[in-house]
């Protein structure tokens, strides 16, 4: 059972993308959902070969509000976390 549910909203940031997933990978009982709001830095690249987050690939930012809906409507954890 999914304890926590992270969401963390990222564009065009792969640095601070990889510090925050190595960072929660320290938790347990957790799923991590990345909202991609249209980066083209490498960071969709990168997050593809990441196989232990749920990736939602957006084309065009669609803002942190909008991010953040389309996390909760996939969201399954006990517990919410926005990053």
């Amino acid at each position: 059972m999914i304890k926590i549910g992270i969401v963390c909203v990222a564009v065009n940031c792969l640095e601070y993308t990889k510090q925050t997933l190595d960072s929660i990978k320290t938790v347990h009982d957790y799923e991590i959902i990345l909202i991609d709001n249209g980066s083209t830095d490498g960071s969709r690249e990168y997050l593809r070969t990441q196989t232990d987050i749920i990736l939602v690939e957006n084309y065009e930012n669609k803002g942190a509000p909008g991010a953040r809906n389309q996390f909760l409507s996939i969201a399954r954890g006990d517990y919410i976390v926005f990053l």
